[in-house]
This record gives structure tokens, C-alpha cells and sequence, in this order.
């Protein structure tokens, strides 16, 4: 379990869950992953109280950056996409939202990586949700 957490002024603000995916047929764990595969990013998220409630009736977008950080100096960073996030509209009547986002073969180098996601109300300036802690390996096959 990695490190979550949000907020929302008076009430919850929770990326609960990140976990990575890959195409069916491919070996588990999904968290190893071979040089040259695909994967997913996903990352479900959900919130409480009266602002969180507005915001859902208002249909707020929010925005969601995956990021696989190299464990050591010098290994490469990666934020997906920041020109152009996975966006999540909120809806009345929904409680647990997904968010997702397909990586494309060969964008990162063989190596360990920590990632992780941030959450943030495009609308609204305050709402802020994050997971850290997902760990990551890229392996030559």
C-alpha cells in the first residue's frame, strides 16, 4: 500500500487505489513489465462531504497525471501526459471514480521506478488528491 491522501474544505478527498495493467496474455505480476510492453495506469479515487457533493452537482473536471520516477541519481522521469492529462468528469449519484492511461512500448528504459498519481479540480483551486508508492520494473526479456 503506498502513500495517499487529498483534500477537499470540509471533507475527504481520496485516490484510494494505483495499480498498473497490461495486455491480456502477458506474464504476472503486471507490476514487471518487459522492455518494449505496454501497460496501464490506473488510479480510482472518490471523496466525501458538502464541497465534494457540490462539486459532483456541478460536474467538476478533474485532472489526472501518472508518473514513473527512476529509483536512482540518474535514472529518467517521466509525467504522463501534463499537455494532455486523463480527465475525469464528476457526476451526481457516482462515488468512486477511475481514471486511466495507456503507456506505450519503449518509453521507459530497463530500471526499478516509483510512481504515482496526482488528482486536481480543474474548476476549482483546493481540491488536491495523490498516490505515491507503486514500485515498478522494466526488465530485458
Amino acid at each position: 500500500m503506498g502513500d495517499h491522501g487529498g483534500q477537499v474544505p470540509g471533507g475527504t478527498f481520496d485516490v484510494r487505489e494505483l495499480w498498473v495493467s497490461e495486455p491480456p496474455g502477458e506474464d504476472a505480476p503486471a507490476e514487471a513489465i518487459p522492455k518494449g510492453g505496454d501497460f496501464t495506469f490506473h488510479a480510482k479515487f472518490t471523496g466525501t462531504g458538502r464541497q465534494w457533493k457540490n462539486m459532483k452537482d456541478q460536474k467538476h473536471t478533474m485532472e489526472v497525471i501518472f508518473h514513473a520516477e527512476g529509483m536512482g541519481a540518474t535514472e529518467k522521469e517521466v509525467d504522463y501526459d501534463p499537455a494532455n492529462p486523463t480527465l475525469v468528469v464528476l457526476n451526481p449519484g457516482t462515488d468512486l471514480y477511475e481514471a486511466t492511461f495507456k503507456v506505450t512500448a519503449n518509453t521507459l528504459p530497463v530500471g526499478l521506478y516509483r510512481c504515482g498519481c496526482t488528482v486536481v479540480d480543474k474548476n476549482w483551486h483546493g481540491a488536491v488528491g495523490y498516490y505515491e508508492g507503486l514500485i515498478i520494473q522494466i526488465f530485458e526479456d
